[in-house]
């Protein structure tokens, strides 16, 4: 395990419009926000919101088998039989496990080998409010329609994804199960593929959500394979505005890259979208992941 102990980490930025809503109240329909001490709300996409749509994906776009579930016990959980081996669902982004009272066995946990944080927006929340109803259905019913109203938020996000390379497609490591459950682990081949397939789904990311599909493909991305697994980009990126397009301050992105000794950053800049003038070290978003895939492969393959 030891000669995979690399990291893969990617900050990405995308475009997109009231991707999460909480809880709400009455008929106001309300997103998930943040507040900072300037007094701003940003709003956020949740990890597990970004969790679902990535294994949306997969199994979509590659075929991931979507984990069985124990719905007996009393907390929805994936079933005691589901292994790793065959789902790279519960390999990716772990699992929990827990016993009925009064067993001998302990609660088997696997910490996930692939970390996401939030999407949190890089604009304001300006507290814009859609107001909705359902006209046309009610005047075929004869009826008076029914009113609602969400809140409503066009910006740019940004998230990061960190991967423990030498943690996927082994229990190895898992302390909480038991030594012959630690014997289970996948080939060095589909590992390195289960981690690529991921970063082609964020190469493709969308999200449905009421009605809409929101195109979440990168227009900005930073990221790499370290000998440190830390989310290097994560509260490196901010932007600005010169007129209708938004500009990237580069330089904390490239003091950060120029620090690490060990590793090698792609950094992918959609054309056209970005205010700045970019030198020929910014790729393409693509082209940048196609980066990071090959890095990936050659970790895994020893080289």
């Amino acid at each position: 395990m030891e000669k995979y102990n690399r990291g893969l980490t990617l900050t990405v930025v995308v475009e997109g419009q009231s991707l999460n809503f909480g809880e709400g109240f009455g008929n106001v329909a309300t997103l998930k926000k943040l507040k900072r001490a300037n007094g701003n709300e940003y709003d956020f996409s949740s990890r597990q919101s970004l969790r679902y749509s990535i294994v949306k994906m997969g199994n979509e776009s590659f075929g991931w088998r979507l984990s069985s579930f124990n719905s007996e016990s009393k907390v929805v959980q994936f079933a005691e039989e589901e292994s790793i081996a065959a789902s790279p669902e519960i390999d990716l982004f772990g699992y929990m496990k827990t016993k009925s009272k009064g067993s001998d066995d302990k609660t088997a946990t696997r910490v996930a080998p692939v970390r996401l944080t939030p999407a949190i927006a890089l604009e304001p929340f300006n507290y814009e409010v859609e107001f909705q109803t359902n006209k046309w259905l009610a005047d075929r019913a004869g009826k008076q329609p029914n009113i609602a109203n969400a809140e409503n938020h066009r910006s740019l996000y940004r998230y990061t994804v960190t991967v423990d390379l030498d943690r996927v497609g082994t229990e190895a490591w898992n302390l909480s199960l038991p030594e012959e459950e630690r014997k289970v682990e996948v080939s060095t081949e589909e590992r390195s593929k289960r981690v690529c397939e991921l970063l082609e789904i964020i190469k493709y990311l969308y999200r449905d959500i009421r009605g809409r599909r929101e195109d979440l493909k990168p227009v900005f991305i930073a990221g790499g394979v370290y000998k440190i697994k830390n989310p290097f980009f994560m509260n490196a990126i901010s932007i600005t505005w010169d007129g209708d397009k938004p500009v990237i301050d580069l330089d904390p992105i490239k003091e950060i890259s120029e620090s690490i000794d060990d590793g090698e950053t792609f950094i992918g800049a959609r054309k056209g979208y970005w205010g700045n003038d970019f030198d020929e070290s910014v790729l393409s978003p693509e082209q940048a992941i196609e980066g990071m895939k090959n890095l990936v492969e050659s970790v895994y393959s020893g080289q």
